[in-house]
Order: C-alpha cells, then structure tokens, then sequence
C-alpha cells in the first residue's frame, strides 16, 4: 500500500509517519513544502521496515504529485484546519479527481462538519474520504460510544491538556490566534448556539485511577468538530463543551483576555500575532513534561442520573503522538482487510475504544474510567477509583474501614535530624523517636474522614485523612495538627505510594520548593501489611521516618 503523508516531518505527520513505519508493506510518501526537510526526515527512518521516499509538493496544486506517484491514500497532516481559506478543501477535491482514499488530521469544527458535502461524489467514486482522525473527535468519538453502552449521555464536557513542553507546531498555534474570540457553535440545551472562543472555562485535575495526576489547572472554551458532530448524530446529546488547558495557564489567561477583548471592540482575528504567539508559548515553557485529556460524560441509566469520566495521561515526549494513532489505527486495520466504507464523513465513528489499546500500550500512556460509584464508599475509593479494587488484600482492607479498626504490629522509627524539623515536627503534631518498637494504628472513619492515631512504644501522634476538593481534587488530603499535604495516591508494582503534590499551613498554600517529600508507600508481602514512610523538609532534613508490618487486631 502507498500512502502519502503531506506535512510528513511536520509534528504530527512525523509522528504518524513513525507510528507507520513498522508496517513492512507500506510505502510511505513524505511530502513537504521544503524537500531537504522532507529528505533528512526519510534518512531518520531508513532502517526502519516501511519505505519511505521524499517528495517537495503544494497542497494547492496537488495533481501533479498524485499523477506522478499514485498514492493508494493521502493523510493531510498539515493544517491548520480552522481557517478556512478560499479553497479549503483543495486536496479533496483533487484525491477524487484522481480517485485516491483521503484522510486527514482536521480539527476544525466547520471543516469537518463540511465533509459531508463530498459524499455523493465519494460514494459514486468509490472513495473512502474521512475527516477528523485526531483526538478530535476520532478518539473522543470512541470514549463516547464506549460509554453509551451504559448510559444515556445528555451532555458532554471535555479538555485538552498537551504539556507546554510539546512543541506546538505554528500552523497549531496560528489556528489558535485566528479563532480566539471568534464564534463556534456548540450545543446548548439542545440548541446550536455560537460562542466567542475562550470566552467560558472550566477547571479541572486530569487522573487517570491509580496514576499520578496532572496539576490540577484551566480550560478555556475551543473550536472541535465534538461541539456540532456529537449532538447532532446522538439525539440525546443536549449539551457540548470542548476546552484547552493550554500550560503554563497565565498564557491561558492572556487568550482569554485577548478573546473578551475583541468581542468588545469587535476587533479581526489575531492571526497576525501567530508567529508570535508560537515562539512565545515554546520560550516560555514550563511546568511538568506531560498531557492529558479528560471526558465527564453526565446522563443516566433507567432514569437515575449518572456520571463516567475517562482520563488520560501521556507522560514526556508520548502525547503529540495521541493526535497521530486515531489515522494509525485505522491504517492498521485498512491493511488487515477491514476497509472503510465509501463516501464521505467525520471519523467520530470510524474506531473504537479498544483500536487504541496496542498504541497506548505502546508508549508511557495511562487511561482509565471513573463513575458515579466511585465518589461512594471508602475513601481511598473515592481517590482511587477502580484502581482501589486491584490493591493487594491486606492494603484493600485496611484502607476500607467500616468502623473503627485496630492494626498491630512492629515498627522501626527515626525522629527529627535536627532542631527545625524538631521543631516543625511539634507543630505537625509529629512524636516519634529513634527505636525498634511495638506499634498500634487506630482508624476511625466518619463523615469528616478517617482520624488515624498511631501509638509508636508510648509516643502518639494522630491525623485526618480526607479526599481532596477543588485544586485538590483526586488528591488525598492529610493534616497534622496545622500542616495539611495533598498526595497523589499511584498503585504501580503491587505499592501504594503516597506522592506530595501540594501543602498548607492552617490552610494558606506553601511554596513547592518546601514542600514535605520522601519515598512513602505501602505493600502487602506475607499476609501482612507493610509501611515505609518517610517525612523529610527541603534543605532542613529529616522530619520523622517509620516503616514496619501491621496485621488487623479483632477483639
């Protein structure tokens, strides 16, 4: 099979062009405005199985290329599809001309919703022609039927997240400057309304079950085709929100502005400051190397109302290629024997969830689903969500107490390394001295969270567990006496381990760089349950440390 790739060393027409080439039947064509680009980027994948070949083309005058080459199907990756220009759908129309499947990576509400228009022509060439295979809505297309399954969905909400680390491409971002404060239809109450872009925001902490979460941060409103596409071809559908958590968030915050401005003084659009805009945004990078996405999904199930919510999170370089699989996967399964069928449409139907398993599997990607009954129960479930029912047993039970449960056991205790964390360890209410001893945990769930009073040999000290709210939000919240630190709860190689993400004297936020760390987890390891904790303050030293086995005691 011969594919061509126009934008193929772009960001992410490169990156689909890698995730391609293992596929030892494929000849791959990488074409591109500049053709020593497009050959350096051949040259980086020589050895791998696809072939690939170089090609210098113009999207707008494309016959030329398909004359030459005879592509079997032709991927634009180029955008920026939201500008639509005067001739928006030239490679369309020249793909049917020459009778070649088109796909693209579109992500602009009113091209894609325009596709449509190409399907009789399609139809009667025996084309396939799809557009949309991104996130956008190709993969939350697929999230959305996986979770229809179950429940009635009424109203959609989503967000995007990419690392601010990810090298946004210019013809991303102009796409961006173009529309900020411009208008995009949505569904509102079971009516298309238009909106200024940015213009609205939501916040939310993307968390995956039993992973570490992104911080908790922004989303202003954005264009996708999910906005129009998804109410109109699910009837039930009456609501539709799509934002960007675009990091770091002041330059979030700086679009909103910008976006509010020129609705009131009904300004043009500021493409002009794209190439600004794309040099800023990766200058100024900052923050953690990963992405994410996020889908809550409210409806109902036999008339009870009813939330899901799928999280994903892509750690390092692995979340540009997201955008990329929807297009891999289905080339995949184009070479396997299952061919799409003719005509011309959006891809929000085209795969399935379970399509982009082995892509995800493939690269450093956690995803997972969280529902109503998840927000009920113990705590530690409430946090964890379903990654709660895989904790080995002894770690399951302890962390979910009915009443009040008593744990037995021994213990191997450090106290402060020195006078400040002597100190700061009499504020936290913290009491353990150096020694090997007997050690009793008492846990008493009730509507304010757990209270765990821990006895080391004689030397006491207690502290409440809660879920995490707002900014906290997946987090779990432990206070001692007026120092409180939100963790993040990750089950990875059969540990529970108890990462600091944020903390608080008598509530005020504390700066980050003094945030209380230490290697903290939990494991089960002969029928018994297993701690190790340990409690250090940046630059000062340690604060307290203990670790040792427990088993359930029963009057």
């Amino acid at each position: 099979m011969k594919i061509l790739i126009i934008g193929g060393y772009g960001a992410f027409g490169g990156r689909l062009a890698e995730l391609l080439a293992d596929h030892k039947s494929l000849s791959i064509f990488i074409g591109g405005r500049t053709l020593r680009k497009a050959e350096q980027f051949c040259e980086n994948l020589a050895k791998r199985r696809a072939q690939f070949t170089p090609i210098k083309l113009d999207k707008l005058n494309l016959t030329p290329v398909l004359t030459r080459y005879r592509p079997d199907i032709v991927i634009d990756a180029s955008g920026p599809f939201n500008i639509l220009s005067d001739n928006p759908y030239a490679v369309v129309k020249a793909c049917l001309k020459a009778n070649i499947h088109y796909l693209d990576l579109a992500d602009g509400g009113d091209f894609v919703a325009g596709i449509s228009d190409f399907d009789s022509v399609a139809k009667a060439a025996n084309i396939t022609i799809l557009s949309g295979l991104s996130t956008c809505p190709a993969l939350t297309g697929a999230v959305l039927r996986e979770a229809q399954k179950t429940i009635d969905v009424k109203s959609i909400e989503a967000g995007i997240a990419p690392s601010p680390f990810a090298g946004m491409g210019q013809s991303v971002v102009q796409g961006i400057f173009d529309y900020a404060g411009g208008p995009i239809k949505l569904a509102r109450n079971g009516e298309l309304v238009s909106i200024p872009a940015f213009s609205e925001s939501r916040s939310k902490t993307i968390a995956p079950p039993g992973a570490m979460p992104l911080k908790h941060g922004l989303f202003g409103l954005v264009d996708t085709p999910d906005l129009q596409l998804f109410p109109k071809t699910y009837t039930g559908i009456q609501t539709s929100w799509m934002g960007a958590g675009t990091r770091p968030e002041y330059m979030l915050r700086l679009l909103i502005a910008m976006s509010k401005i020129r609705v009131v003084l009904r300004l043009s659009s500021y493409s002009w400051l794209g190439g600004i805009g794309h040099k800023a945004m990766n200058a100024l990078a900052s923050g953690e190397h990963r992405g994410g996405l996020y889908m809550l999904l409210r409806g109902e199930t036999k008339d009870v109302p009813q939330t899901h919510e799928w999280h994903i999170i892509a750690e390092g370089d692995d979340g540009p290629y997201i955008p990329c699989m929807a297009a891999a996967a289905l080339i995949a399964k184009w070479l396997e024997g299952e061919i799409p069928k003719t005509g011309a449409r959006a891809a929000h139907e085209a795969l399935n969830l379970t399509d982009f398993y082995g892509l995800f599997s493939a690269r450093d990607i956690t995803y997972g689903w969280r529902t109503t009954t998840d927000k009920e129960g113990p705590i530690f479930k409430q946090v964890l969500g379903p990654a709660f029912d895989a904790l080995p047993a002894q770690i399951k039970l302890l962390h979910a107490p009915l009443s009040t449960q008593v744990w037995r056991g021994e213990a191997e205790t450090k106290g402060p390394s020195n006078i400040i964390t002597r100190i700061a360890g009499l504020l936290a209410g913290i009491k353990v001295k150096t020694a090997t001893t007997d050690v009793t945990v008492t846990i008493t769930p009730s509507e304010k969270g757990e209270l765990w009073e821990r006895d080391f040999g004689g030397n006491k000290f207690k502290s409440r567990l809660t879920p995490g709210k707002g900014r906290n939000q997946y987090l779990m919240t432990e206070s001692f006496g007026m120092i409180s630190v939100a963790m993040a709860l990750v089950f990875e190689d059969e540990k529970l381990h108890f990462i600091p993400r944020r903390w608080f004297v008598l509530g005020i936020p504390m700066p980050k760089a003094l945030l209380p760390r230490g290697k903290t987890f939990e494991y089960e390891a002969g029928g018994k349950f297993w701690f190790n904790v340990n409690l250090n303050l940046p630059l000062f030293g340690r604060l307290a440390s203990y670790k040792g086995w427990l088993k359930q005691h029963k009057n």
